[in-house]
């Protein structure tokens, strides 16, 4: 009787044994989904600067003013090209075009700071000068007067000369 009883603790514990080091199925853990509400416009701007550098080349001064210039500083920009009741889109090609195309080839493949609704590039690698992007009603436009804030960079801690004992 002994022997059957130590048989079946025999039996049970390599039966506890087995399915415990058995490694059971792992449940899959989910990953939290990060979701960027922006991510459709962040996409837009890289697409929107290729097109830009298109129009300029292309000498389309009309088609880039209408996409890039928001409705709010269209007026300012008509008033200061109109011409005998024409508004004169070559003038502005002959005076700015080339810069803002410099400048958007510049700005290609290059990664934006996002600040708000802004899209905020810095210039020739100095943190206080910018150009900007800014999104109003679902459209990209050029900002007039960059509006990003300017971030001074921080000098490193000078140290001090080790004192060398004679």
């Amino acid at each position: 009787m002994r022997f059957q009883v130590s048989i079946r603790l025999c039996m049970f514990f390599s039966v506890l044994c087995a399915t415990t080091t058995m490694a059971a199925p792992q449940e899959a853990k989910e990953k939290p989904i990060i979701f960027d509400e922006h991510a459709e416009r962040k996409a837009m701007l890289p697409k929107l600067i290729d097109a830009g550098i298109l129009m300029l080349e292309g000498k389309a001064y009309h088609q880039f003013i209408y996409t890039f210039i928001d409705a709010e500083n269209l007026p300012r920009f008509e008033a200061n090209y109109t011409k005998d009741g024409v508004v004169d889109y070559a003038r502005w090609g002959r005076e700015k075009a080339f810069s803002v195309l410099r400048l958007l080839r510049g700005l290609r493949g290059t990664y934006p700071r996002w600040e708000g609704e802004r899209a905020c590039f810095g210039i020739g690698g100095m943190d206080d000068k910018s150009f900007s992007f800014i999104y109003i009603k679902d459209a990209w436009y050029i900002e007039n007067h960059s509006a990003c804030p300017v971030r001074h960079k921080v000098e490193p801690e000078k140290k001090l000369p080790r004192k060398v004992s004679p």
